[in-house]
């Protein structure tokens, strides 16, 4: 959201200067030529208001349409399919691997990526695929100091250390301990 809003506001600016440059004046406005720090998404938009004429000046400043909203945030999605689409197979599987496994008992991120591995996935895929879940590892702590406490009676620091070795951290155990009780 936040790049979304970023290239807004440098197509207002854009605009903005455009708009401001005199209408006899036949060279088209340049826009400046510091730092380059915008993203893909903010170039194209940049190259196609290079292209495009001025806006008049009753138009500067002006709401972008839901029409203009849509186009980019249609390019966003593709971005991220693109992004998803550029995953290995082993990785799509592990991925899926990994959330099925958090959909069916709790893992801390440690104790997934080893059991994803135990599941002949590499270290990089294991990974991979725990940093692209929807993991709530609070929760998920929660959760497991819940299911140890269904079936065994714990102190809570003794169940604390059972999270810890687990693989949840510190902060993460204690979280799940105090819901727990």
């Amino acid at each position: 959201m936040k790049k979304f809003l970023g290239g807004i506001a440098v197509v207002v600016v854009l605009i903005a200067a455009i708009g401001s440059s005199s209408e006899s004046d036949p060279a088209p406005a340049k826009a400046p030529t510091a730092a380059k720090t915008s993203t893909p998404q903010e170039d194209k938009v940049l190259d196609n208001l290079k292209k495009s004429k001025p806006a008049p000046k009753e138009e500067v400043g002006a709401k972008m349409t839901d029409a203009e909203l849509d186009g980019i945030e249609m390019e966003a999605d593709a971005e991220d399919e693109q992004a998803e689409s550029s995953m290995t197979s082993a990785q799509e599987n592990a991925v899926q691997s990994a959330q099925d496994y958090l959909d069916g008992q709790a893992f801390s991120k440690k104790g997934l990526i080893s059991q994803l591995k135990f599941e002949d996935y590499s270290k990089a895929d294991a990974t991979f695929a725990v940093s692209h879940v929807d993991g709530d590892w609070k929760a998920e702590a929660a959760e497991s100091a819940e299911g140890y406490l269904d079936g065994q009676s714990f102190s809570k620091t003794g169940l604390i250390e059972q999270l810890e070795f687990e693989g949840f951290t510190p902060a993460q155990a204690q979280y799940g301990v105090s819901e727990a009780y």
